[in-house]
């Protein structure tokens, strides 16, 4: 077990058994940045895989879609494709708005349009070579609310042929609500 030490941190506990995520805004990067990775676990053991996204801290808040590019390598010898998933994306923060928290703040989403795009998207990849998927996000935070805002991108991967059991990880994105005076750099990690 490793403990980060981090000024601006999202600590989540994600399933039962789950170890807790955080993300650390990186040193200086006024431009929002950083890597975020967790692990893959699927059935057997030799499909678990890393699963690494980026940028995992969106900033500026200005209310633009950010890419985040999410890549999952299954660690298995074979010549079995490997498929990655978004299965959903939540928001939390006081400018989510509702059930799934698809609204925004900042103008009406009639005109601003969706927090976030990209649910059931997939890519696919041979073993040893990342499966890479790209979803948005909405780089957009409440000015009241002190913890920012995060979103939770939820992930399926699986091996084979689509008969073996999937596993499941999240790649978590934040907004601070500030970037304070962050002087380290650190990426965060998770099993599932």
């Amino acid at each position: 077990m490793s403990v980060l030490k981090l000024k601006h941190a999202v600590v989540l506990s994600l399933a039962a058994g789950a170890v807790a995520v955080a993300v650390a805004v990186p040193a200086g990067a006024r431009g929002g940045g950083g890597s975020g990775q967790s692990t893959c676990m699927g059935v057997p053991p030799d499909d678990m895989g890393t699963v690494t996204w980026s940028p995992a801290v969106v900033w500026p808040p200005n209310h633009k879609l950010v890419p985040i590019t999410i890549s999952w390598t299954e660690n298995g010898e074979g010549i079995d494709t490997n498929t990655l998933t978004v299965t959903g994306i939540t928001s939390t923060g006081v400018d989510a708005t509702g059930p799934g928290t698809n609204g925004g703040t900042g103008q009406p989403s009639s005109k601003q349009g969706p927090d976030y795009t990209g649910v059931g998207n997939s890519a696919s990849a041979s073993d040893g070579s990342p499966a890479t998927l790209t979803v948005y996000v909405r780089a957009e935070r409440a000015g009241t609310d002190k913890a920012g805002r995060t979103y939770d991108i939820q992930l399926s991967c699986q091996s084979g042929n689509g008969l073996e059991p999937k596993g499941h990880s999240d790649a978590i994105v934040t907004v601070p609500h500030d970037m304070g005076h962050n002087t380290s750099t650190t990426s965060g990690s998770s099993k599932h």
